[in-house]
């Protein structure tokens, strides 16, 4: 399930004390926050594959980004395609990374770790669907190399 939040940027004044009154968000142990999954990945050497059922992202440390931090993503970015999580998604100006587009071909994700490389498997049954997820995936993978950080949530 995805659900979407409003950077404190474009929330006006009004929204803001119409925010106050809404009651407390509950976070579960399935809720996943996309814009933390994208922060973590930001500035990865990432490359695509394909692969027979779906598509490989390799992701690489870089400088600006650090293997523990390519890791806990890649985690993250697992739990965000298990069927009981709830995705809270980035919306408005600073939204940079797109996991809603991956997410509707009902994902199986697998992550896979080297000395080198973290590799996140995304595969689906549906064999028909397999391009246009590759083609899903590629486009997030490439938002991630040109991502800026995302403001933290209300």
């Amino acid at each position: 399930m995805f659900e979407s939040e409003t950077p404190p940027q474009e929330v006006g004044a009004f929204g803001r004390a119409v925010r106050v009154a809404d009651p407390p968000r509950v976070v579960s142990d399935d809720t996943v926050r996309e814009a933390e999954i994208c922060t973590r990945l930001r500035d990865a050497a990432v490359s695509v594959l394909d692969v027979p059922g779906g598509v490989v992202i390799e992701l690489r440390p870089t400088e600006l980004a650090s293997w523990d931090s390519l890791q806990r993503g890649a985690d993250e970015l697992e739990r965000a395609f298990r069927p009981s999580a709830r995705v809270v998604t980035a919306v408005g100006s600073a939204r940079r990374c797109d996991l809603r587009g991956v997410a509707e071909h009902r994902v199986r994700a697998r992550v896979e770790r080297s000395q080198a490389v973290v590799r996140v498997h995304l595969s689906t049954l549906d064999s028909k669907d397999v391009d246009s997820l590759r083609r899903d995936a590629r486009d997030f993978a490439e938002e991630l190399r040109y991502s800026t950080p995302l403001e933290p949530p209300l």
